[in-house]
């Protein structure tokens, strides 16, 4: 399979942090392995209750995490027990010999160096479950739900925050950038680009995968690179904004809602404080 994984911690600037996480931590990559959910069915695990999946590893005695029963039986839903990565036996550093791969949430998830999976009718008991790995709308944010899936999300990689850019005779601008796909709604289905606040999109254009890459898997959850030329006046302290449209047509917001932890953070994508010559 061809998945994109993501951290959790992504654009925690664009929230007026001083914390240094950016936009680009994010990596696309095929994988290969068994679906978790035929392992279960060996196992006789048919019914989907309100039990929770939990992989457990090693960090300070063990590291644990959860997902619904429901979407690791789920054929769909692609959740792997993953052994090779880009045609090699799974590297130690990421996850060697056996990592979980949820496709569409947060890289919490998909834990790394599994040594047992237990089904059972409460979520993990980890600290990474429980408390940190959670969204918060005020300071009773251990209340709240673990984090598990990920709004869809574009990012503007080229141009960059602060930078003079340089139009071309038609007083075009090259915007190059990637878009990353929810868990459940994938793939990308559109990219539009803004250089008025939003006022007006233009639609981008959606790059085609590698012929090498073709046939190597379902490519609902591998990232989007698009490209596109738009025009812009000269003058300084610019924007241009990013959104992107999922399968359901879903399209993001310009902001999210605030989370005093930081995570998960989708509105527009952005490169501001531009110089235009």
């Amino acid at each position: 399979m061809i998945c994109a994984l993501q951290y959790a911690g992504n654009r925690r600037h664009t929230m007026r942090t001083n914390l240094i996480e950016v936009d680009g931590v994010a990596m696309n990559r095929v994988l290969r392995g068994s679906r978790l959910c035929e392992l279960l069915r060996g196992a006789r695990v048919l019914e989907v209750l309100d039990e929770k999946a939990r992989e457990r590893a090693c960090e300070d005695g063990w590291y644990g995490a959860s997902i619904l029963l429901s979407r690791a039986l789920d054929e769909d839903a692609d959740v792997v027990l993953a052994l090779r990565m880009n045609d090699a036996t799974l590297p130690t550093k990421h996850g060697g010999p056996v990592r979980v791969v949820v496709r569409g949430v947060a890289d919490a998830r998909t834990v790394k160096w599994v040594d047992r999976i237990m089904v059972q009718m409460v979520e993990s008991a980890n600290i990474y479950q429980m408390l940190r790995m959670r969204r918060a709308r005020g300071w009773w944010w251990y209340r709240t739900p673990a984090l598990l899936v990920i709004g869809i999300d574009s990012v503007v990689g080229v141009l960059v925050n602060g930078r003079t850019v340089w139009r071309d005779k038609e007083g075009m601008v090259a915007v190059k950038g990637h878009a990353l796909p929810s868990g459940s709604n994938a793939p990308v289905e559109k990219v539009e680009v803004s250089v008025d606040e939003g006022m007006s999109w233009v639609e981008t254009e959606i790059l085609e995968v590698p012929e090498k890459v073709k046939g190597r898997g379902r490519l609902l959850w591998a990232w989007s690179l698009w490209t596109a030329k738009v025009k812009m006046e000269k003058g300084e302290k610019t924007r241009i904004l990013s959104r992107a449209t999922d399968g359901a047509g879903v399209v993001r917001l310009e902001v999210w809602d605030w989370d005093l932890r930081r995570f998960a953070y989708n509105g527009y994508g952005e490169a501001s404080d531009l110089t235009v010559r």
